[in-house]
C-alpha cells in the first residue's frame, strides 16, 4: 500500500515538472543565435553569360584619317615607320617629320593599297631614313589631301630623337687620272654607316654604291663594275676577312691594271679596321684565279 502510494506520488512531481518546464521554458538558442551573430547578406544578382552574347570590341573608326604607327613619344635613332589606314577616294596622303629644332628631316607621300570596298578604308605606310636630326623632342605629321592637293586632315605625334647607331668610316675609291701610273694607289673619302649590321658589310656595300656626285666631281670614280653585289662577308678568329661577291664582280675586266684597282679597293676599305690581317677576294665561294690580269 505505502510502495503504490510512492508511485503515485512520483508520477505526479514528473508530470508537473514536464509541465511546468513545457510552458515555462524560453526560445533562447535561435533568437539570440539571430541577434549576436547576424546573418551574410545574400551576394547581389549577376547575369549569366550566354553563348551568342557580345562582347566589348575595339570602337571602329570615327575619322578618314588614322595613324597607328608612331605612336606619343616613339623614339627614332635614323629610321622611322609611319602606317594607318585612310578613306582614299582620289585623296594623297603626305608625311612631314621635324625635328627639335623646328627644320624639316623628311617630307614624302605614303605608300597606298587598294581600299577595303567593305569599310572604305586603305592601308598607308612609309619607311623613312631621316637626315641627321636635332636630339630631342620633334614630331610627324601626317596629313590627308583632297583631289585639290588641299589638306582635309592631319594629325600629329610627338616623337623624341636620339643619337643614332651609326659609325664613321672610310671607303677607298680611285683617281679617274691615275697618279703616276700606279693602278693600285686609291683616296680615302668618309661614310657613315649603321653600326647595327656587320661594319665589313656595311662597308663593302657602301662601297659598291660608288662615289657620291661630290666626289666624282673631285676626279674619284669606282673601277668596281656596277652590276657587282656583295653575297658575303665572314671572319675568321685569326682576322682573315673572306668576301663573297657575285660573279659579275670581274666579268670582262681585262688589263691588270684595272684589276688591280678593284683589289687595292677592297682590301683598303677592309684593311682600315686594326683587327683585319688579310682579305679573301671570292667569287660564289671560289677564291682562285679571282682577280687575277
Amino acid at each position: 500500500m505505502r510502495t503504490a502510494y510512492t508511485v503515485t506520488l512520483l508520477l505526479v512531481a514528473a508530470a508537473a515538472g514536464f509541465f511546468f518546464g513545457r510552458f515555462s521554458g524560453t526560445p533562447l538558442d535561435v533568437t539570440v543565435l539571430k541577434k549576436e551573430i547576424p546573418l551574410f547578406a545574400p551576394p547581389p544578382k549577376t547575369t549569366p553569360y550566354e553563348v551568342g552574347m557580345s562582347r566589348p570590341t575595339e570602337p571602329s573608326a570615327t575619322t578618314d584619317l588614322v595613324l597607328e604607327t608612331p605612336v606619343d613619344g616613339t623614339v627614332v635613332d635614323g629610321e622611322l615607320d609611319v602606317a594607318g589606314r585612310v578613306r582614299v577616294a582620289g585623296r594623297s596622303v603626305g608625311i612631314v617629320v621635324h625635328d627639335a629644332s623646328g627644320t624639316v628631316i623628311a617630307q614624302t607621300d605614303a605608300d597606298l593599297t587598294d581600299s577595303d570596298p567593305t569599310t572604305g578604308f586603305a592601308r598607308f605606310s612609309k619607311s623613312l631614313q631621316l637626315l641627321t636630326p636635332q636630339v630631342g623632342g620633334g614630331d610627324v605629321v601626317v596629313s590627308l589631301r583632297g583631289a585639290d592637293g588641299q589638306v582635309e586632315a592631319a594629325v600629329s605625334r610627338p616623337v623624341r630623337f636620339i643619337e643614332p647607331h651609326v659609325v664613321t668610316i672610310r671607303l677607298f675609291f680611285s683617281s679617274a687620272s691615275t697618279d703616276g701610273g700606279d693602278c693600285s694607289a686609291v683616296v680615302p673619302v668618309s661614310r657613315t654607316v649603321s653600326s647595327k649590321t656587320s661594319v665589313y658589310r656595311a662597308a663593302l656595300e657602301a662601297l659598291l654604291d660608288g662615289p657620291t656626285a661630290d666626289e666624282k666631281s673631285m676626279g674619284l670614280t669606282s673601277r668596281i663594275p656596277p652590276a657587282a653585289v656583295l653575297k658575303s662577308v665572314a671572319a675568321d678568329g685569326s682576322g682573315m676577312v673572306f668576301a663573297d661577291f657575285s660573279r659579275s664582280l670581274d666579268k670582262g675586266i681585262s688589263g691588270s691594271c684595272r684589276v688591280s684597282a678593284i683589289r687595292a679597293q677592297i682590301e683598303e676599305t677592309l684593311k682600315q679596321f686594326p683587327e683585319v690581317r688579310g682579305v679573301t677576294i671570292a667569287e660564289d665561294g671560289r677564291s682562285e684565279g679571282v682577280l687575277q690580269p
